[in-house]
């Protein structure tokens, strides 16, 4: 933790000078498993790690210790509604939020039955979101 955005800026720019930062373990001894097809919600008081956590899990950060073993493609919603653009349809917002997986379009459209499905909204996947 830093006392200040100028403590986390003056340490990177002099980068022998004395530490600026206070260490805070948000995740320490944390072990899971999650199955394959599994969808999983992390719930938590303000402060638990729970940004720190997915964000770890996604690889948007790195943890300062301990390994994170991955197999598949792992997505977080951390907001409800969050990467769905409201001028498209739910099919054509599905196909972009694949596409953004690294997923190829023929992929894509093999699973388009299950995504339906999953979805539960019928023909409103073909109406704007």
């Amino acid at each position: 933790q830093y006392p200040s955005r100028w403590s986390r800026l003056a340490e990177w720019l002099i980068p022998f000078s004395r530490l600026r930062h206070n260490r805070h373990w948000v995740l320490k001894d944390l072990t899971f498993e999650i199955p394959a097809g599994q969808a999983v919600g992390i719930v938590g008081v303000n402060g638990a790690g729970k940004s720190t956590l997915l964000k770890m899990i996604t690889g948007t950060s790195r943890q300062t210790c301990g390994t994170i073993e991955l197999t598949g493609r792992v997505a977080a919603l951390l907001e409800l509604g969050m990467g769905f653009h409201p001028d498209f349809t739910g099919r054509q917002n599905a196909v972009m939020a694949g596409q953004l997986l690294g997923m190829q379009l023929e992929e894509i459209n093999a699973l388009m039955s299950q995504i339906e499905s999953f979805a539960e909204i019928g023909a409103a996947i073909d109406h704007p979101v």
